[in-house]
């Protein structure tokens, strides 16, 4: 019979012939470690997300309405980053609606954006 170790402490193991772990603790760690990877970089796309959608939220508390008008370049200086959103689409008419959320925002000129909140 063919000694084996586990994946992550290299310890022999005792048990079912298609066992890889020697218990539950290095079974778990070793997963961790592999989900690690992509977790760092979906943990961080969220992060850029949610201060994204704090930005846009900060604007509109200062308003009464729906909607408000705002410089780009303005978002941009406040650390909104517009190459992250959670939905884009292109309506019938061809105005682009991109989303952070429960915000969509819409370029209505060049340097300027319609922000609205979705009720």
């Amino acid at each position: 019979m063919e000694q084996r170790n586990c994946l992550l402490c290299n310890k022999t193991i005792r048990g079912r012939t298609d066992k890889k772990f020697c218990d539950d603790y290095c079974r778990n760690a070793y997963n961790n470690s592999r989900k690690m990877i992509n977790c760092n970089e979906v943990r961080r796309i969220n992060n850029v997300l949610a201060k994204n959608r704090k930005i846009l939220d900060s604007f509109a508390h200062e308003l009464s309405a729906n909607y408000f008008k705002v410089k780009t370049e303005i978002l941009q200086d406040m650390g909104y980053a517009l190459k992250y959103q959670t939905q884009s689409t292109t309506m019938k008419d061809g105005l682009r609606l991109t989303f952070c959320y429960d915000y969509y925002y819409f370029q209505l000129e060049k340097e300027w954006m319609i922000v609205a909140k979705m009720l």
